[in-house]
């Protein structure tokens, strides 16, 4: 055998006659298979794409929002954990909400969030927020650091007690606004 030739370089010579016609076959027999996968590959993408566009339909009717607030979500029985608000509701917020939620515990005692939510509602009165039960909570946590709430456990807050006058508040002042409708002895400052 001659040290020269190798077989790699004898394979790579062109083929002619019988031989040429076997490759040639043996190539379109590959290239046929090769079609249809490629058939069978963009049948699949369409199917993929088909149920990739219903999953995203169902996934946008699960999210929409009927509001741009978020809020306390239905209980898991679907019922709604809020009354709805009257037509004539109050936004209320920073100062006046924290009056008025401690002026709430101290007619009823202490109560969780969802409870005192529930009330604010049922007295006419709408947290002013993107996030109400944030909102909510947040008032309570500063009332309670500056002592006119208390804390008993957690997401519950009561009152700590008759509140010492604050500096500018004329006890024997009615209250102003939506908050009018309160007890003038346990109605909060005016915001």
């Amino acid at each position: 055998m001659d040290p020269s030739r190798s077989d790699d370089a004898y394979d790579r010579l062109p083929l002619f006659g019988k031989k040429r016609a076997i490759a040639q076959a043996e190539a379109e027999a590959l290239l046929e298979r090769i079609n249809a996968l490629d058939n069978q590959l963009a049948e699949l993408a369409r199917a993929r794409h088909d149920l990739a566009a219903q999953l995203r339909e169902r996934l946008a009717r699960l999210r929409t929002r009927t509001s741009a607030r978020y809020g306390r979500q239905p209980a898991p029985d679907g019922s709604m954990r809020l009354p709805p608000l009257p037509a004539d509701h109050h936004a209320i917020w920073g100062r006046r909400l924290r009056s008025t939620i401690v002026t709430l515990l101290r007619r009823s005692g202490p109560l969780k969030l969802p409870e005192l939510h529930a009330l604010l509602h049922h007295h006419g009165y709408r947290v002013h927020s993107t996030n109400p039960a944030k909102a909510l909570s947040d008032a309570c946590s500063h009332e309670v650091e500056h002592g006119r709430l208390r804390k008993p456990e957690r997401g519950t807050y009561g009152p700590t007690g008759p509140a010492a006058p604050q500096r500018g508040y004329d006890p024997h002042h009615p209250p102003c606004g939506p908050l009018d409708h309160l007890d003038g002895s346990l109605a909060p400052h005016a915001a």
